[in-house]
């Protein structure tokens, strides 16, 4: 009886303890990862049911719908020369948000993320990391494979498959339009971007990809049938595409392992649409006729004259590519994008 008397408050003491370990921690503070965010801190819940997400998934979102989690600040105050998708789209990001979204929604008018970044790092460590949920491809709007990525927590990106080794240059005897694209290409000229202070190339890293266990489960119609195997024993896939898609330019495994870089997926269509304009110097897709630029001294002056380089810093932001096309050896391209996003309540238009 007497030992009874001292194991009941020595097992209610015990038991105290670990409630208040347990209450301090659910006051931890969430990881800082978005851009000039505050700490985001969630309500001590240990019996929360996670209500508000389930009205996402219920789509019973409104006015009245439980929030128990708190409004991230992006910046406190719209900026009118840089603003970000965020500012201009009232984009709330939750504690949930993926770092897909973090960067997609912070892109501004200048760059595609501002400098010391927090979330690129993560994101691109998503992009390495995360599995392969689903899969789809470009099949006429491009000349090479590419291959769109789903990946877990919803987040896309784009595969370019390494077709020549790191070290192969391209042939002396071929035109520019002849040669394959190199996926290491894409990982250095993005980080060059952002040593030279650009930061407008879209994140991209390296990628083991596994094409039998990441791509071949998902793949359908005429991407599945363009699948074979080697007689040294390698997978091989060609796809369907303009130019490049055939058995002379396969994209084969060793024997399932390839090489190839993911950039990150864009805001769609749908939340941000496209401006196309006709690259000022595009080059001649022609072995004896030569582009305007090249035979034309006054050419630079004309362009110069005509909208939409007569005004404003487009020709600024123009040269600025060319000089980045020089560096990385880009010598096809042929137009360039901006995203545009109308402003209903100001009647404007602002286009990135």
């Amino acid at each position: 009886m007497i030992k009874l008397r001292f194991i009941i408050p020595s097992f209610l003491l015990l038991v105290a303890l670990c409630w208040a370990h347990l209450e301090e921690f659910s006051r931890l503070d969430m990881e800082d990862t978005c851009f000039g965010s505050k700490h985001v801190k969630i309500p001590p819940t240990m019996s929360d049911k996670f209500a508000d997400l389930l009205a996402i998934a219920q789509g019973r979102v409104d006015e009245n719908s439980p929030k128990n989690h708190e409004k991230v600040v992006i910046h406190e105050k719209l900026s009118n020369e840089n603003p970000t998708f965020a500012e201009l789209t009232n984009f709330v990001f939750r504690w949930h948000s993926t770092n897909l979204e973090l960067f997609q929604y912070s892109i501004s008018k200048n760059e595609m993320y501002p400098e010391n970044e927090k979330v690129i790092k993560h994101l691109l460590k998503d992009l390495v990391t995360l599995p392969v949920v689903f899969i789809d491809y470009m099949e006429y709007d491009t000349e090479h494979l590419k291959i769109f990525l789903y990946l877990k927590t919803e987040t896309r990106a784009v595969l370019k498959p390494g077709r020549a080794k790191r070290d192969e240059h391209a042939h002396p005897n071929h035109f520019y339009w002849d040669d394959l694209d190199r996926h290491n290409a894409e990982i250095a000229a993005y980080h060059l971007d952002r040593v030279l202070g650009f930061r407008r190339a879209i994140p991209h890293v390296g990628r083991y990809v596994n094409i039998m266990e990441e791509i071949h489960p998902f793949a359908y119609d005429d991407l599945l049938k363009s699948f074979y195997v080697t007689p040294e024993g390698n997978n091989c896939i060609t796809g369907r595409c303009k130019n490049y898609c055939d058995t002379n330019h396969p994209t084969c495994g060793h024997p399932n392992i390839i090489e190839a870089s993911l950039a990150a997926s864009l805001p769609t269509h749908d939340n941000a649409t496209r401006d196309v304009f006709r690259y000022p110097w595009k080059r001649s897709f022609d072995k004896k006729r030569k582009a305007m630029w090249e035979v034309n001294p006054n050419y630079c002056e004309t362009i110069r004259g005509i909208k939409p380089y007569k005004s404003g810093k487009r020709i600024l932001d123009v040269v600025d590519l060319a000089i980045m096309d020089f560096l990385v050896g880009n010598m096809n391209r042929k137009y360039y994008e901006m995203f545009r996003y109308d402003i209903k309540c100001q009647n404007l238009k602002k286009v990135f």
